[in-house]
């Protein structure tokens, strides 16, 4: 399980330990946008097979003995060579990895991927991963009421 440093948590996760108990299958968190840079078709090519959509790595947990390293690095090298680098590479790859795979993603509802200023001010939920427009929100507000 790695846990990104732009996340808080507000109440106790009680999927995300459930989870660590108990590791059957992949644990990612449900993004609200497919936010993987590369195209869909180049990955689903370098898969073959249909890639999951919505995968958020804020916090992500696999089993890495299963993963098959030799073809995520010649992933790396199709995806870079063919649509450039980008800081959304791990994020794609780990949709890449997951295809094919089971997946729990916790309700998003408790487990916030981007929250908004109203969310951020009320403690919406469980956890809040700031990434892109929300990122503001951490700083102004949210880092502010942890305790």
């Amino acid at each position: 399980m790695v846990l990104d440093s732009d996340m808080l948590f507000f109440k106790y996760p009680d999927e995300l330990i459930t989870w660590l108990q108990n590791p059957k299958h992949a644990f990612a968190l449900k993004d609200p946008l497919d936010s993987y840079h590369y195209s869909m078709g180049l990955m689903e090519k370098l898969t073959k097979q249909p890639v999951t959509k919505y995968i958020n790595v804020g916090a992500i947990g696999l089993n890495s003995p299963d993963i098959d390293w030799d073809a995520v690095e010649r992933w790396i090298i199709e995806l870079e060579t063919t649509e450039g680098s980008s800081y959304l590479l791990e994020q794609a790859l780990s949709a890449m990895i997951i295809s094919g795979n089971k997946l729990q993603t916790p309700n998003p509802e408790n487990y916030l991927v981007m929250p908004d200023k109203e969310q951020v001010i009320v403690q919406q939920g469980i956890l809040h991963h700031y990434v892109d427009r929300s990122k503001q929100w951490y700083y102004k507000i949210a880092w502010r009421t942890v305790k």
